[in-house]
């Protein structure tokens, strides 16, 4: 699915968000949560017009569609969902089905069929795509150091827990065995 939504917003030269006064529709996810279990947010894309037209009911019957081009939709919104720790909400039914994805995954897949097909794109904040490519493995890199050090924070928590349990238990045996021997 997320190869169909790629394949069609690199064809149109565009991608759909649904907005109201500057804020864009925005779901909770299904799938991810944050460290206090808590839904992450999910920033919805749409591969074309009138699929976004069909989600502007109930709670976003006040938004209306808007198109973006594929570099303000990699460089205003997929790098600022990833650094916000947001998710991808893509092609989003009217009853909120839809796929969810990691932005860095998204951006990663964009890249590799865009490059594919030679095609570059103008950036504000990128030289051109191949600069996006090294700060995309950058982001990836740092994702994953993030991962491993609160692994490690975990896994030493745990062993003090682990070590503080068996303390007291042999703090409390020690007390039974100097009961016993009085």
């Amino acid at each position: 699915m997320i190869n169909n939504f790629i394949e069609k917003i690199i064809k149109n030269d565009n991608v759909y968000i649904i907005e109201y006064k500057d804020e864009v529709a925005i779901a909770q996810s299904l799938l991810f949560k944050t460290d206090v279990n808590e839904p992450v947010n999910v920033v919805c894309f749409w591969s074309d017009k009138e699929q976004a037209v069909e989600c502007c009911k109930e709670i976003w019957k006040n938004y209306k569609p808007t198109a973006l081009c594929l570099a303000t939709f990699i460089e205003d919104y997929l790098v600022n969902i990833y650094n916000e720790s947001f998710i991808v909400g893509i092609d989003f039914n009217e009853k909120m089905e839809g796929i969810e994805a990691d932005p860095l995954d998204v951006l990663s897949e964009l890249i590799k069929k865009m490059k594919k097909q030679k095609i570059d794109l103008e950036f504000e904040y990128f030289k051109n795509l191949t600069d996006l490519e090294n700060q995309l493995h950058k982001f990836a890199l740092t994702k994953i150091k993030q991962k491993l050090s609160n692994f490690i924070i975990n896994a030493t928590l745990a062993k003090i827990i682990f070590y503080e349990k068996n303390l007291h238990i042999c703090f409390y045996a020690c007390r039974i065995f100097i009961a016993s021997t009085k």
